[in-house]
C-alpha cells in the first residue's frame, strides 16, 4: 500500500481519581457521681498482655494530669491510651472528675445492699465509651482513545476508518474498626408524625431516666414526636424509663421485639401488647398526653431497623441527643411514618 493522501484524527481522554474518607468520632459519657466499687458478677473479659501492661502503665499516671480517678477505674484509663496511641490525638479528660471522697466505702457497701433488694435492674458502671472509625478509599481510572479519517492511495483506493478502544480499572476498599465499653446508651424508641424525623423540643423533662436511682434531666423530644411507652403500674403516667423501651437493655428495638408473639417482626394487632402501647407526648407549652396507637392512626411497628446515626442539637448549637437506628410504622390509612431509636444525653 502507497498513501498519496491522508486525513486522519486522532482524539483520547484520561482520568484518574483517588479518594480517601475518613470517619472517626468518640463518644464518651461519665455519670455524675460514680459508685466507688467495681461491679461483680458480670461478664469476663480477657485482656490481652499489651492492654494488660498499658493498664499497669495507667495507674502510675499523676491524676493531676488527667483530672480523672484511673485508680478507680485502670481498664478505662488504659482504654483511652489505646485510643490516643490508635487515632495520634490527646483525648480530653476533663469533663470527669474525682469521686466524692466523702462517701466511705461502707456506706457504698450499704447503698449497694439496699440497692439490689429495691431494684432488679443491672448496676451501672458510671461511664461509657463508644468508638467508631471508617476508612474508604476509592481509586478510579479511565482512558479512551479513537481515531477516524480517509486515506487515498496511489492506485485510486479510498479508505474510510474508524478506530476506537478504552479502558477503566476501578478499585474500592473499606475498613472500620468499633466497640463500647462502660454501661449501655439509654436509647427509647420515638415515633415522628407530620415529618420524616424525630426533633428535639426545648422543653426539658427530669425523671429516673437510666434507671439508677436518681431523676436525670434531658431533652424531651418536639410536639411532632412522642416516646413509645408502656405505663406497667396502670396510673396514668410515665414514671421511669423501665416504662420506656430501651433504656432497661440499651436497645429499644430489641427490647419490643420480646412482645411480637407470632415472630413476624412487626407489632401489630395480632400482639396482646399492641392495645397497651401508648405514645407520651408533650407540646410547646410542656404539657403532657398519652395516646394509644389507635388515637395517632398507628397500625403496625416495624422490629426490624437501619443504622442511621446523627447528631441532634438545639438551637443553641448544644448536642442533646444522637439517633443511633431507624424503622418504620404503617398508618391504619396505608401512610407511613419513622420509628427511630434516640440516645438522649442526660
Amino acid at each position: 500500500m502507497k498513501i498519496e493522501q491522508s486525513n486522519v484524527s486522532l482524539f483520547s481522554s484520561y482520568q484518574k481519581n483517588h479518594k480517601i474518607e475518613e470517619i472517626e468520632s468518640l463518644h464518651m459519657w461519665k455519670d455524675k457521681e460514680v459508685a466507688p466499687e467495681r461491679v461483680s458478677g458480670g461478664d469476663r473479659l480477657e485482656l490481652s498482655k499489651e492492654f494488660k501492661k498499658m493498664e499497669h502503665e495507667a495507674k502510675q499516671i499523676n491524676s493531676e494530669n488527667y483530672a480523672f480517678d484511673v485508680e478507680l477505674d485502670p481498664k478505662l484509663m488504659a482504654i483511652i491510651r489505646a485510643l490516643e496511641a490508635l487515632t495520634g490525638k490527646k483525648i480530653n479528660l476533663s469533663m470527669y472528675h474525682h469521686a466524692d471522697s466523702s462517701k466511705t466505702l461502707d456506706s457504698a457497701k450499704v447503698e449497694a445492699s439496699k440497692g439490689s433488694e429495691q431494684n432488679t435492674q443491672p448496676q451501672r458502671l458510671g461511664w461509657g465509651m463508644e468508638y467508631s472509625y471508617s476508612r474508604s478509599e476509592i481509586s478510579s481510572e479511565e482512558l479512551s482513545f479513537s481515531a477516524s479519517g480517509s486515506v487515498s492511495t496511489k492506485d485510486g483506493t479510498q479508505i474510510d476508518f474508524k478506530l476506537a478502544f478504552s479502558m477503566s480499572r476501578s478499585v474500592a476498599t473499606h475498613e472500620s474498626l468499633s466497640f463500647k465499653a462502660g454501661d449501655a446508651l439509654i436509647d427509647p424508641l420515638v415515633l415522628n408524625f407530620d415529618g420524616n424525623t424525630v426533633t428535639m423540643g426545648s422543653i426539658k423533662h427530669r425523671f429516673d431516666l437510666d434507671l439508677d436511682g436518681k431523676d436525670d434531666e434531658f431533652s424531651f423530644v418536639g410536639s411532632t414526636s412522642g416516646f413509645l411507652a408502656l405505663d406497667k403500674n396502670g396510673d396514668g403516667k410515665i414514671n421511669d424509663g423501665s416504662e420506656l423501651f430501651g433504656p432497661t437493655l440499651g436497645n429499644g428495638f430489641d427490647e419490643l421485639a420480646a412482645y411480637d408473639e407470632d415472630g413476624n417482626a412487626w407489632i401489630d394487632e395480632s400482639d396482646a401488647i399492641f392495645e397497651k402501647l401508648l405514645i407520651w407526648t408533650k407540646d410547646e407549652n410542656g404539657n403532657e398526653e398519652l395516646y394509644t396507637l389507635k388515637e395517632k392512626n398507628v397500625g403496625a411497628l416495624y422490629l426490624n431497623s437501619a443504622s442511621t446515626t446523627f447528631d441532634l442539637e438545639d438551637a443553641q448549637n448544644n448536642q442533646v441527643a444522637k439517633m443511633r437506628e431507624s424503622s418504620l410504622y404503617l398508618s391504619e390509612d396505608g401512610g407511613a411514618g419513622t420509628l427511630q431509636e434516640v440516645d438522649l444525653r442526660v
